[in-house]
């Protein structure tokens, strides 16, 4: 109930919870209409584990070991495309235009 109730910026999940599985928890944002950006941690590496996690919902899925500037970065990435496209002003002398509008 932790993610219904609160927003977040971005969820790093292990897909690993003990009791849980952060597949679960991922579908059930998904299903509950939760767009929150999602980095799925684990140590299940494989093609197939990638693939099921993506496809339950997962914005990104990193491996450990990881270094934690790659997380760091990936986490900015995750977080700069949920907030849309930065789509620059044209400037030309005095005449500015924003092709957003």
């Amino acid at each position: 109930t932790v993610l219904v109730d609160h927003r977040y910026t971005a969820v790093l999940l292990d897909i690993g919870l003990p009791g849980e599985s952060g597949l679960t928890v991922i579908r059930f944002m998904r299903g509950h209409y939760d767009a929150t950006p999602v980095i799925a941690l684990t140590a299940r590496g494989q093609l197939t584990d990638r693939i099921r996690g993506l496809d339950a919902g997962a914005d990104d899925y990193l491996v450990k070991p990881f270094q934690f500037d790659e997380l760091m970065a990936r986490l900015r990435a995750i977080t700069r495309r949920s907030q849309g496209r930065v789509v620059p002003l044209l400037t030309q002398g005095d005449v500015c235009v924003d092709p957003s509008s």
